[in-house]
């Protein structure tokens, strides 16, 4: 398998990976995440949590749409703050969880901030090629 495969295949089970870890972190008990890690807790509310899991999940969603060409950066930029907003939705009818307009707000800022991350990637990564 040569390098452009490999990382295409990393990429791929990074973007997937991170779709399932955030969906289940967001309907498990808060009770669970404390229990989960410390580092959870250190982050106020979880909102760096957000904004952290956001971003790198836009990211690589964005790397490896980027090498497929399968979908405007529109799309997946849509798609992920509607899987965002879904989670949180879900959360309102869990009762050991609740709705949080915050989280949503946190959740497109790291949207936000993967897009600018991976648009900085791509051009330095063009322009020292």
């Amino acid at each position: 398998m040569d390098s452009h495969k490999k990382n295409v295949l990393f990429t791929r089970i990074i973007y997937i990976l991170l779709i399932f870890i955030i969906g289940i972190m967001s309907i498990i008990p808060n009770e669970a995440l404390d229990k989960l890690s410390d580092t959870y807790k250190l982050f106020s509310r979880g909102y760096l949590f957000h904004i952290f899991a956001y971003g790198l999940f836009c990211f690589f969603a964005l790397l490896y749409n980027i090498t497929y060409q399968r979908h405007s950066l529109l799309i997946i930029l849509l798609f992920i703050s509607v899987y965002s907003i879904i989670l949180e939705v879900i959360q309102y009818f869990l009762p050991y969880r609740s709705f949080n307009l915050y989280d949503i707000l946190a959740n497109l800022i790291g949207i936000a901030v993967g897009a600018v991350l991976f648009f900085l990637y791509r051009s330095l990564k063009y322009r020292f090629k």
